[in-house]
């Protein structure tokens, strides 16, 4: 596993994910990019920016993956649902059936996210068990969004 964390470089060029995949033993290379952010109805408007310094502890953690290649690094677990389109426009969102029913919310539901340049809505699209890719502690949750969206958050 190749992590790189430089939000200044801006993530891995395409021409090292292709060299990369190409490498003896490599089965594939899938990326992911990592955003933390807040639920907009579990803060008040003073905590918004208090929540990009890391300071609030109800953070939701996105996961933008690429729909077509994640499944074979990790496993999903559908409850209910299904999984995400390989539209890399849509903002669509498969959650933990966990964190749903905490924050009853379900299937074509919609979710209002903090981003540092406002709010963005999602629509749940999928719900997946607390297993496989859906293990995380209980107070980060996993969503899972296609690549292009969320380089966006």
């Amino acid at each position: 596993m190749i992590i790189n964390s430089d939000i200044d470089e801006g993530g891995f060029y395409e021409d090292a994910l292709r060299r990369i995949a190409h490498f003896p033993g490599v089965t594939a290379a899938i990326p992911t990019v990592q955003a933390q952010t807040v639920l907009v109805d579990t803060i008040s408007p003073d905590e918004v920016e208090m929540s990009f310094l890391g300071a609030n502890t109800r953070q939701l953690i996105l996961f933008g993956i690429d729909p077509i290649l994640d499944p074979f690094a990790r496993e999903y677990n559908l409850v209910a649902g299904g999984f995400l389109s390989d539209n890399l426009n849509a903002l669509d969102v498969v959650l933990v059936q966990e964190f749903a029913e905490d924050q009853d919310v379900w299937l074509n539901d919609w979710i209002d996210i903090v981003t540092p340049e406002g709010f963005e809505t999602l629509r749940i699209v999928g719900i997946i068990s607390k297993d496989g890719a859906g293990q995380l502690n209980q107070w980060s949750i996993r969503c899972h969004t296609p690549d292009g969206s969320a380089e966006n958050f």
